[in-house]
C-alpha cells in the first residue's frame, strides 16, 4: 500500500530535469531568500526595532516557532484570540501607533477577519507595522497586499531540505551567515532514500538531527545552493492546480457524507477562492476523536498533520477554550502535488469506514 504524506520525497527525476526558470511570483518588490521562515521573521523584527517598535500582537493559536523570533529579538508580545474555526479574531483593545500586527493565513486561506481590522484601524491614523505569515499559503496571490512583510516557508510545499522567504516593501540590507550545507545534504539524502523506499530507520535519524538543528537559537543564513538548484525546477503552476484539484475532490468526496458522520466531523472550510492555494484539506473532528482517526488512517498509511498539538502552543495552560478545542479537533489530510483523484478518492474512504465502524 502506497503511503500518502508525510516528508515529501525527493526523486531523481528533479536532477535530470531541465531548469523551467519560472520564477515565484510575490507581490512585495523586495525579496531575501533565507535558510528558514524563521530567520526572515528575525530579520524583518530587527529591521522593525530600528524603527522604533517594541510590541507585537500575535494571535494565540501558533505553533511555539512562530513566537521564537521575537523573542530572540527582546520584542514585547500581546496576544490575541482567534475562533474555533480560525475565521474571527478577537483583540482585547486596539494596538497603539507603532505596534506590529502579526497575522497567518491559516492552510492557505485569506485572513480576511484581521485584514479587516488591520485596514479599519488604519483609516483612523493608526501607524501599524504589518507581517503576514503566508508559511501556510507560499502560492497564495492573496498574500503580500497588506503587509510590509511577507515569511514564507518553502519546505511546507515543496521537496527541498531548507529555503524561506522574506518580501518586503523596503529594502533590506542583511549580512547573511552562509548556509549550512551539511544540514541541507542531511535532510536532502533524508527524502532520496524515503523516495526509494531505502533505510527508513536512517531516514528517520537524518530528518531528526536536522530537525534539532532548527531547534537553536536563530543565526539567518543563506539558501542552501541545492533549494536553489531545485526552485529553478519547479512548475509553480503544475502544483498549485494539483493541490487545487485535490482540494475539490476530497471536499467533493467528504461533503456528501453528512449522514456517515452524523454531526462528528466537519470540514473547516467549504471553498477555496481563485487565489487561495491550500496547504491542506483541515477536517474538525468532534467527540474526541481526533487522534483516534488519526491513528486509524496511520495504519492504513494515511499520515496527517496536527496543526497544532496543544504542547506545541505557547502559554498552553492559559490557552482559551476556543483555540484548545481547535489544537484538539483539526486534523489535516494532505493533498500536495504529489497525489491524485485515486489517492483523495482513498482518504475520503478511509475517513467515512472508520465512521461506519463507530456507528456500527
Amino acid at each position: 500500500m502506497t503511503r500518502i504524506g508525510g516528508e515529501m520525497e525527493l526523486d531523481f527525476s528533479y536532477w535530470e530535469s531541465e531548469p523551467l526558470q519560472m520564477p515565484l511570483r510575490l507581490a512585495l518588490p523586495y525579496r531575501l531568500y533565507t535558510d528558514s521562515a524563521r530567520s526572515a521573521c528575525l530579520i524583518a523584527l530587527e529591521e522593525l526595532k530600528r524603527n522604533g517598535c517594541h510590541t507585537a500582537w500575535l494571535p494565540r493559536y501558533a505553533c511555539d516557532s512562530v513566537f521564537q523570533p521575537f523573542e530572540q529579538a527582546g520584542i514585547n508580545i500581546r496576544l490575541y484570540s482567534m475562533s474555533e474555526t480560525l475565521e474571527t479574531a478577537h483583540f482585547e483593545y486596539e494596538p497603539d501607533s507603532g505596534d506590529i500586527v502579526y497575522y497567518i493565513h491559516y492552510f492557505g486561506k485569506q485572513q480576511t477577519a484581521v485584514e479587516q481590522l488591520i485596514e479599519r484601524w488604519r483609516q483612523t491614523g493608526k501607524q501599524l507595522w504589518v507581517i503576514e505569515d503566508a508559511v501556510q499559503s507560499l502560492l497564495g496571490e492573496h498574500t503580500g497586499r497588506l503587509g510590509n512583510f511577507t515569511l514564507y516557508s518553502l519546505r511546507k510545499f515543496l521537496p527541498v531540505p531548507d529555503g524561506g522567504i522574506l518580501a518586503s516593501d523596503m529594502p533590506i540590507d542583511y549580512p547573511l551567515e552562509a548556509a549550512l550545507v551539511e544540514r541541507a545534504t542531511k535532510r536532502m539524502a533524508a527524502k532520496l532514500l524515503r523516495s526509494q523506499n531505502l533505510a527508513e530507520e536512517w531516514q528517520l535519524q537524518l530528518v531528526q538531527e536536522t530537525e534539532e538543528e532548527w531547534d537553536g537559537p536563530i543565526r539567518p543564513r543563506r539558501m542552501s545552493g541545492i533549494t536553489e538548484e531545485l526552485l529553478a525546477r519547479m512548475d509553480w503552476k503544475e502544483i498549485a492546480r494539483a493541490r487545487r484539484d485535490n482540494w475539490r475532490e476530497l471536499y467533493l468526496r467528504l461533503s456528501g457524507s453528512a449522514p456517515v458522520f452524523d454531526g462528528q466531523l466537519a470540514l473547516l472550510y467549504d471553498a477555496i477562492a481563485a487565489e487561495e492555494v491550500p496547504l491542506g484539506f483541515p477536517l474538525q473532528v468532534l467527540n474526541g476523536q481526533r487522534d483516534s482517526l488519526r491513528a486509524y488512517l496511520r495504519d492504513r498509511q494515511i499520515y496527517c498533520a496536527v496543526h497544532w498539538p496543544l504542547s506545541l502552543l505557547k502559554n498552553e495552560k492559559h490557552i482559551p477554550q476556543r483555540e484548545a478545542r481547535a489544537s484538539a479537533e483539526l486534523l489535516t489530510l494532505p493533498i500536495d502535488q504529489r497525489y491524485g483523484a485515486d489517492d483523495m478518492d482513498r482518504m475520503a474512504q478511509a475517513v467515512q469506514a472508520f465512521y461506519k465502524g463507530i456507528k456500527g
